[in-house]
């Protein structure tokens, strides 16, 4: 390895380490697994990522995979930034916003940037990108299209796919690949090429005729795999960009990025619902999905209750003559101050009468107040009795508004049989939900219950008619309970399509696939630290 990291370091302008304690610090994202990577590189620019990738390309015709593995912030839970071989640290230096061109509203970037760092750059434009709303911080733009994340606002605004221009790609070999629509002509010199990305135009396109019945039945809720193919072709034009929303690195690397920006009220009338009944709830959800709400966020009582057992009160959360059974909190973002009241009254007025209901407002709570109350299940996943904690890996799991009562009585029922509570938390307009069991990890039993509740949870959502991956990508370790629900010709198209875009298996290996259980066991640390 040294011999490699040496021949890198001659080579590029970013860093290469290979000490121990340095590789140590890359071997856990914000999951449960654990990888020991072999070296660490920190691309100063796309030139660096081309050259690494095209030693391991050459590597790899030798018989010798030196495997790389992309990784923003590392504040992901699926395993998706944690690898074998090379990991190559996009936010040390490719974290540059380049251009903001005001007359397109589109902002030129690396992946590196944070979330953060943007939102406040664009918001001296008076314009931000919707979908990174609610989203930490901390992560990087880049990480959050690779784990295809979708934040608050995402119900009102679409996803992460709606904001995409243009992405500039480091593939397998070392080349680099331009994304965007392109017209017939266009494809046809594409594929045309006799390089990896000709290969990659010729190949995607066979795939799509030859599996035109597979694309044509995907269920537009089931995010995992590369199910974004069915969006590749869309009547006269090809675009290879949403191949590589949630595909974790897995088919090439985002070196750049162009994306799409919109204007946006900075101004929002907040408010919450406490119900002292979850069928009520329930009903209200379907209330506030046709309300125009830019938010709508679901949360199980048990989460405010784990928040009152550790000290942190909410003071409007009473309600006379019973105990709260649900919270809504949500929100309205209209430009026009008026058009913003005049959707709240509407919705005091719908539940103000309500029996068991509880309209809270700015008159209540401070707007301050009501959204601290989002982060709401920190204190389940971060209890003061350590080593437990409830790991943030049975997240946006889809199910859909008809079924959402049934499920979560399924689930009350599964929580019983595995004798660990399970409180549920949401959002209400993509429906798209997380669940929140505390398990310690130091336990075997816990150990065995992770994958468990992992299989549990998969079948009852596909019971429900709805999917284990609704939003964000599988990673490592949701992978094979999601895959276990997928056909053959399915999952024969999504190992196609990897094949495709690398065929040596140098990108991100093990991650989005289906039969990693037994390496999954393994890899499961007892002592992980919870990111907080």
């Amino acid at each position: 390895m040294s011999k490699i990291a040496n021949y890198l370091r001659g080579h590029l302008l970013g860093e290469i380490d290979f000490r121990p304690d340095v590789r140590q610090a890359y071997i856990n994202d914000a999951g449960v697994l654990s990888l020991a990577p072999e070296m660490i590189v920190a691309p100063r620019n796309t030139d660096d990522i081309r050259k690494t990738a095209r030693l391991s390309w050459q590597l790899a015709e030798r018989g010798h995979v030196q495997a790389i593995t992309a990784r923003g912030s590392g504040r992901g839970t699926t395993g998706g930034a944690i690898g074998r071989g090379a990991i190559a640290d996009m936010s040390r230096h490719m974290n540059n916003i380049f251009e903001y061109d005001a007359k397109q509203r589109l902002v030129r970037l690396q992946p590196g940037t944070t979330i953060g760092t943007l939102r406040q750059a664009l918001s001296l434009q008076g314009v931000n990108i919707p979908p990174l709303d609610g989203l930490d911080a901390r992560r990087t733009v880049g990480g959050a299209i690779a784990d295809n994340l979708a934040g608050l606002a995402s119900g009102k605004y679409g996803d992460l796919s709606a904001f995409i221009s243009q992405l500039e790609i480091v593939l397998a070999n070392g080349d680099i690949l331009q994304t965007g629509p392109l017209g017939r002509r266009e494809l046809s010199r594409k594929k045309g090429l006799q390089s990896l990305e000709g290969d990659i135009y010729r190949g995607i396109d066979a795939i799509i005729d030859e599996y035109h019945d597979v694309i044509t039945a995907l269920p537009e809720y089931d995010k995992s795999g590369y199910s974004s193919i069915a969006s590749v072709k869309r009547g006269n034009q090809f675009d290879l960009t949403p191949l590589f929303i949630g595909a974790q690195g897995t088919l090439g690397i985002i070196s750049e990025m162009i994306l799409r920006t919109e204007f946006r009220s900075q101004s929002n009338e907040v408010f919450a619902l406490v119900f002292a009944s979850a069928s009520v709830a329930n009903d209200a959800m379907r209330i506030l999905r046709d309300s125009g709400a830019a938010f709508a966020e679901y949360f199980d009582a048990q989460l405010f209750s784990a928040a009152a057992a550790a000290g942190r009160h909410f003071d409007w959360l009473n309600l006379e003559g019973a105990d709260p059974q649900a919270v809504i909190i949500a929100g309205f973002d209209d430009f026009n101050a008026r058009t913003r009241a005049r959707n709240l009254k509407k919705i005091q007025k719908t539940f103000s009468s309500a029996e068991g209901v509880k309209f809270v407002s700015s008159d209540d709570a401070t707007d301050d107040a009501l959204l601290s109350a989002l982060d709401v299940a920190r204190y389940t996943e971060l209890p003061d009795k350590n080593p437990a904690f409830a790991p943030h890996l049975y997240s946006d799991i889809y199910i859909p508004a008809a079924r959402f009562d049934e499920f979560t009585k399924a689930l009350t029922v599964l929580a019983g049989r595995l004798h660990c509570n399970m409180p549920i938390s949401g959002h209400v307009l993509t429906e798209a939900y997380t669940v929140h069991p505390v398990l310690s990890l130091r336990q075997v039993g816990d150990k065995q219950k992770l994958f468990k509740i992992f299989d549990e949870l998969s079948n009852l959502a596909v019971k429900y008619d709805g999917a284990l991956i609704g939003q964000a990508a599988e990673g490592r370790i949701a992978a094979h309970f999601a895959y276990k629900h997928l056909d053959v010709r399915t999952r024969e198209m999504y190992a196609a399509i990897k094949k495709v875009f690398d065929p040596l298996g140098i990108m991100n290996p093990g991650v989005k696939v289906g039969d990693n259980l037994r390496s999954l066991t393994s890899s499961v640390n007892g002592d992980v630290l919870p990111q907080i």
